[in-house]
């Protein structure tokens, strides 16, 4: 087995599938659901994908200002 390695974190977000890791992350809570209840792991999804979808905006989208 061989892994690429990355000079900087910046290449291991270009390199990530979002689509892939939040789809990962949403399966992964909802595993979760009987031990937290519905209302924790709701929560526990969206803080997860928000801060998915603002450190890949902070560190690999381009510098623009959202519209």
């Amino acid at each position: 087995m061989s892994m690429q390695l990355a000079k900087n974190l910046n290449g291991y977000f270009k390199a990530a599938d979002v689509e892939t890791l939040s789809d990962f992350m949403i399966k992964r809570e909802a595993s979760r659901v009987m031990q937290r209840g519905a209302k924790a792991t709701k929560e526990s999804i969206n803080n997860n994908l928000v801060n998915l979808l603002h450190t890949y905006r902070t560190k690999c989208a381009a510098q623009s200002s959202p519209s």
